[in-house]
């Protein structure tokens, strides 16, 4: 495999949160309080940058597209 074709380490940490999100036996309002009490100030922050990027990717993917939610 051509290093081109390799994914990044970013790209790896990005589908192995993806596939625990994906897990519908998680109680996701139980981890996001976990996350807010329990996890440091710099994981909670960096989380929610890593939300509000990908949402913001995702509507500006829509907006290229003229899809509408």
């Amino acid at each position: 495999m051509s290093k081109s074709k390799r994914k990044s380490h970013n790209e790896k940490v990005a589908e192995q949160l993806t596939v625990l999100v994906n897990d519908v036996t998680l109680d996701l309002d139980q981890i996001g309080e976990y996350i807010a009490h329990r996890a440091s100030n710099v994981s909670y922050r960096r989380l929610i940058e890593v939300a509000e990027t990908a949402k913001y990717e995702r509507e500006e993917k829509a907006n290229e597209t003229g899809f509408v939610w």
